[in-house]
């Protein structure tokens, strides 16, 4: 994740967690993420939906005749240095 760092965090060295929910259509992609948690930490908590949009990939929900389904997905990305 060092590419994806918040360079202000980088510098002030900051780490913290930050819970997350994303909306996910049927292609898997991501349309929306808020910050479930806060880390306390701005650069933290605004840079986590900006990776989450622009990075993650989901397999979709399916239906119960196997169909892709929008969906939703909980998670906390952990900001760590080295």
């Amino acid at each position: 994740m060092g590419a994806y760092y918040p360079s202000r965090a980088l510098r002030e060295g900051i780490e913290g967690d930050v819970g997350f929910r994303a909306f996910v259509d049927a292609q898997g992609r991501v349309t929306q993420c808020l910050v479930a948690n806060s880390s306390g930490q701005a650069p933290l908590d605004d840079a986590t939906c900006k990776l989450i949009g622009r990075s993650a990939r989901f397999e979709p929900a399916r239906g119960s005749s196997g169909e892709a389904l929008p969906g939703e997905y909980s998670g906390t990305l952990r900001w760590r240095l080295g």
